[in-house]
């Protein structure tokens, strides 16, 4: 896995989407992040004017459990996924180890 920032990321909270359940599925990390982070099942965009607002429950549109999104803090997500990579035995290059995909030595960038 290559990652351009600094690893984890000490960001604020992040609003993630449900398109990207599948992956985290894939991943094995789902449960944990069930465990850490607050379900989100849908969103609301407040308007420039500050008084009036829309809402959007995703379930309505994704009717699988896969409408769930979460409202992570961005270290902590990061740092599961981390923990996923190493587990699995893939290891992570920090930003400063560029590699060429063929291999080959790092580029300083």
């Amino acid at each position: 896995m290559l990652e351009r920032e600094k690893f984890p990321r000490e960001d604020l909270g992040e609003s993630l989407l449900p398109f990207g359940y599948c992956l985290l599925e894939d991943l094995g990390v789902v449960d944990q992040l069930k465990e850490n982070f607050v379900l989100k099942p849908g969103v609301r965009f407040i308007h420039r004017d500050g008084n009036t607002s829309t809402s959007c429950c995703f379930e309505h549109v994704i009717k699988d459990e896969t409408y769930l999104s979460f409202q992570v803090i961005r270290g902590d997500f990061d740092h599961i996924l981390l923990k996923n990579k190493q587990t699995r035995h893939q290891p992570l290059l920090p930003s400063d180890d560029r590699r060429p995909l063929g291999g080959g030595p790092p580029e300083r960038l």
